[in-house]
């Protein structure tokens, strides 16, 4: 019997003092505990990815995106909408067609929320939204791909614990849209009257880390087409809309107001200050988004971007930056620098990466910038710190999926402020065993471990 005690004292020494596994499911949908009593909205993730590749109608190459922009932006806007809206954006209740989220963007103070599955955006900055506005709002987005992106991100995640940065090559017919939300007053900025709310589990300062269930209004759409008649320049073609309650519409989602298109970045005017020719801005945009002497931005020197986008970049400079293992530097170039602007905004077409790291085999992610997140992360957690093996013997992708432990991520889309040294790269982290609120966690749970199973451990040998 006393051989028994002991070594029952002896587990749970060891148990408790053994290295906990923090991997969660790379497929959970959040995680965020769910307050006691909650009976709203909780977010499921949609990952019944397709295994075979999709067919289906594609609307939007009945335009041309050249010389029709707005008949091509109304096009994929109403393909992106449809079944959606009805459904309050759960994807899998959609009758017309399948959605599908990214999985692995739980981790991190930026991670999905558990009502509507957003994670955290740069903050928008005084005056960058209307001029009254006077503070630093959060926003907040959800992110999603249409069945033949479905079938991607199936590819990419067979083995969630181990995924594939080679099959990230996307099907032409592609689209990818991207819900934006901000908790700015209407009070600051107007325009967000009557716009579409939902409730998110945000955090509740603007550089804190404690999350609670707030509104937020509907301020920016995103889509990406992977179209094949883009091919000369990126293979992709990038279309924002922002909310502005002026606009013509019996329901908030006609109020969106189309930006712009962009299926190239210009790089040609970089130097010559020549007009573009690969982006459209909507004269109406203008006009609306214009307040006396304010003008709400867009993209370097009038490259398409949104409201919450940084206005140093471009959709598709931004987008271009999506590789394995992570780019060296921020998403954003150095304006004043010619070098860096001629990086940044140059046209990459893949397989073509943004940068090629000295010693380490680059991969493109085909501008998902959601795999550009999620795979390191996904790494990162996988079970027990498993090494990383490669699928079918690809040393090139086990080569690659190795060194990402070492390369720094960002856990969102869009690289934070620079002025705002509060928040500044929040998102950054090295792509360690857990999150280092999980460590202290566990410091303390060996600790309180040790202390009992040794204790369990004398006490019994005094008897």
């Amino acid at each position: 019997m006393k051989t028994a005690l002991l070594l029952v004292a002896s587990m749970t020494l060891f148990c408790w003092c053994a290295p906990i596994s923090y991997s969660q499911d790379v497929m959970s949908s959040s995680l965020d505990p769910i307050p006691a009593g909650w009976t709203g909205k909780v977010f499921a993730l949609s990952k019944n990815y397709p295994t075979s590749l999709p067919v289906g109608a594609k609307p939007w190459t009945l335009f041309d995106f050249r010389t029709q922009p707005l008949q091509y932006i109304n096009a994929v806007k109403s393909y992106v909408l449809a079944g959606n809206t009805s459904k309050d954006w759960v994807l899998q209740n959609n009758t017309t067609r399948k959605w599908y989220h990214a999985p692995s963007m739980i981790w991190g103070t930026n991670g999905r929320e558990f009502i509507n599955g957003m994670t955290r955006e740069r903050n928008s900055q005084p005056k960058e939204l209307h001029p009254l506005q006077l503070t630093r709002w959060q926003n907040w987005a959800v992110g999603f791909y249409n069945n033949k992106g479905g079938y991607t991100l199936g590819k990419v995640y067979a083995d969630p614990n181990n995924p594939s940065a080679t099959q990230a090559v996307f099907p032409d017919g592609t689209v990818a849209a991207k819900l934006l939300f901000t908790n700015a007053s209407i009070a600051e900025v107007p325009y967000l009257a009557n716009s579409f709310t939902w409730q998110g589990n945000i955090h509740t300062t603007l550089s804190g880390t404690t999350r609670g269930p707030a509104t937020l209004r509907l301020l920016q759409m995103d889509i990406a087409v992977k179209d094949s008649r883009a091919g000369t320049t990126t293979d992709w073609v990038m279309i924002t809309f922002a909310y502005n309650d002026s606009a013509p519409g019996a329901t908030p989602w006609d109020r969106l107001v189309p930006v712009g298109i962009q299926w190239g970045n210009d790089p040609a005017s970089i130097n010559s200050g020549a007009p573009l020719t690969e982006t459209w801005i909507n004269p109406q945009f203008v006009t609306l988004f214009t307040v006396g002497d304010w003008k709400m931005h867009t993209g370097y020197k009038n490259r398409l971007n949104g409201p919450v986008d940084n206005p140093s970049s471009s959709c598709l400079s931004c987008h271009g930056t999506a590789q394995m293992p992570a780019i060296s530097g921020g998403m954003t170039p150095n304006t004043s620098n010619n070098a860096s602007l001629n990086k940044y905004f140059r046209n990459i077409n893949p397989p073509a990466v943004f940068e090629d790291l000295a010693g380490i085999t680059e991969t493109t992610l085909d501008y998902s910038l959601q795999l550009k997140v999620g795979i390191p992360l996904a790494i990162a957690h996988a079970p027990h710190l498993m090494a990383i093996t490669s699928h079918n013997s690809d040393s090139a992708q086990s080569s690659d999926l190795q060194s990402l432990r070492k390369i720094k991520v960002f856990l969102t889309t869009r690289d934070f402020e620079e002025a705002d040294s509060t928040t500044k790269n929040p998102h950054g982290i090295v792509a360690d065993p857990a999150p280092s609120e999980d460590k202290s966690y566990s410091k303390w749970l060996w600790v309180l471990g040790g202390i009992i199973g040794l204790l369990l451990y004398f006490f019994i040998r005094r008897k």
